[in-house]
């Protein structure tokens, strides 16, 4: 389990955040001692045309998933930003309601669906902040 009170998050650019999060493994025994490794939690977002901030991009590496991290990620947005919104489509459904846009990241895997509903029945966010993106 990670200890969320020793975590830094840190804003590398206007719209993108990251954590590093540094664990000792164990080396085998005939190299005899440990190795601290360090990852990445990194979290980008998405200003669009009306200034409104979307969550573009977050990866947590699985082992840390389910433990705060991405809640306190999230947080931390939302105080700088005020709101953030949360896209409710998939990459198909995007894809067709606007074909000539392009590529759009603004489209959540199964698991930050989950955190997004995670935090709407927490009350971390409001459910409005979970809609489908405009252009």
């Amino acid at each position: 389990m990670i200890d969320l009170s020793k975590l830094k998050i840190k804003k590398t650019n206007e719209l993108s955040w990251e954590i590093t999060v540094e664990k000792e493994i164990k080396l085998p025994k005939y190299l005899d001692g440990s190795k601290v490794i360090s990852e990445k939690v990194e979290f980008v977002y998405y200003k669009d045309k009306k200034g409104n901030y979307w969550l573009a991009n977050c990866n947590v590496p699985e082992e840390y998933q389910k433990q705060g991290i991405g809640r306190m990620m999230i947080k931390s947005a939302i105080e700088e930003y005020g709101q953030v919104y949360f896209s409710n489509a998939d990459r198909l459904d995007f894809n067709i309601r606007y074909p000539n846009h392009g590529y759009d990241s603004r489209y959540l895997t199964e698991q930050g669906e989950a955190m997004v509903k995670s935090l709407i029945r927490m009350k971390d966010i409001p459910s409005e902040w979970f809609r489908f993106p405009e252009i």
